[in-house]
C-alpha cells in the first residue's frame, strides 16, 4: 500500500465536524506563526490575496467539474 492511499482512506474517516476541528487547528496555528514572526503580517495584503487564490484553483476545478 503506498504511503497516499494510506493516508487517503485514512482521511476518509474524517466527518463534517472532525474537518472543520481541523480547518480551526490550522488556523489558530497560522495566527501563533504570525504572533511568533511579526514580520509575515507586514507582507503586502496582495500577496496574502494571491496566494489564496493559487492555493483554491485546484479544490475549486475538483467542486465544479461535472462528471
Amino acid at each position: 500500500m503506498s504511503i497516499f492511499k494510506f493516508f487517503d482512506t485514512r482521511a476518509r474517516r474524517l466527518g463534517i465536524i472532525d474537518t472543520k476541528l481541523v480547518q480551526s487547528a490550522v488556523f489558530c496555528i497560522g495566527l501563533l506563526a504570525a504572533k511568533i514572526f511579526p514580520d509575515i503580517l507586514r507582507i503586502d495584503y496582495i500577496w496574502f490575496i494571491l496566494f489564496a487564490a493559487i492555493f483554491a484553483i485546484r479544490p475549486l476545478y475538483t467542486f465544479l467539474r461535472s462528471e
